[in-house]
């Protein structure tokens, strides 16, 4: 499908998704550019345009549970220029995962989902008078991680839910000490439903 409106918007989009016996399929595409308003005199963006492609497949089965697995690309473009440079600023985001869950018995619980995170950020001055680049910056992150969770139901109006999380960020930015910082996290939780 597509849509225009005011300021040069357009926008198109598909989705094409199936089922075939466990296995079943999606797949997102999308695009929009413009709809900026120039006459917006604190806006000092000339262009700007956004893409997106995603999809996952998924395998359901009672003997071995649920499996997913989905990717995800983002690609957002500013353009933009005041009365000394043109700017523009590029973000490329990938994201991913896959899960698990299975079902033991009518009571226990239990999933797992692994996944992962890139994104990268330009940002590019260039002097009008002259074309040449008066500044770059550029910064990427890296997140990748699991989730476990484990839920045992007593009765139809009880539940305790258990688990387990662990992520690591990797960040790379000139304007950070030593150009990199890196952060691990782990968490627990205990949480009951009645």
């Amino acid at each position: 499908q597509g849509k225009t409106g005011s300021f040069d918007l357009y926008n198109g989009s598909a989705r094409v998704a199936g089922r075939t016996n466990e296995f079943s399929y999606s797949l997102n595409l999308d695009h929009t550019r413009g709809g900026i308003d120039k006459n917006e005199i604190s806006i000092n963006v000339t262009d700007t345009q956004a893409s997106h492609v995603g999809g996952k497949l998924t395998f359901d089965q009672k003997k071995w549970g649920r499996y997913e697995i989905g990717l995800n690309y983002n690609f957002d473009q500013q353009h933009g220029q005041d009365p000394i440079f043109r700017t523009g600023t590029d973000v490329n985001r990938n994201d991913g995962y896959l899960s698990w869950k299975k079902a033991f018995a009518k009571k226990f619980e239990f999933s797992s989902r692994f996944f992962g995170t890139d994104n990268k950020r330009k940002y590019t001055e260039i002097v009008r008078h002259s074309g040449n680049v008066a500044r770059v910056d550029e910064t990427s992150e890296t997140i990748w991680g699991v989730k476990n969770d484990a839920s045992y139901h007593f009765c139809d109006y009880s539940k305790v839910d258990i688990g387990y999380d662990y992520s690591v960020d990797d960040y790379n930015s000139e304007r950070i000490y030593n150009n990199k910082y890196t952060r691990m996290q782990h968490g627990m939780f205990l949480h009951s439903e009645t």
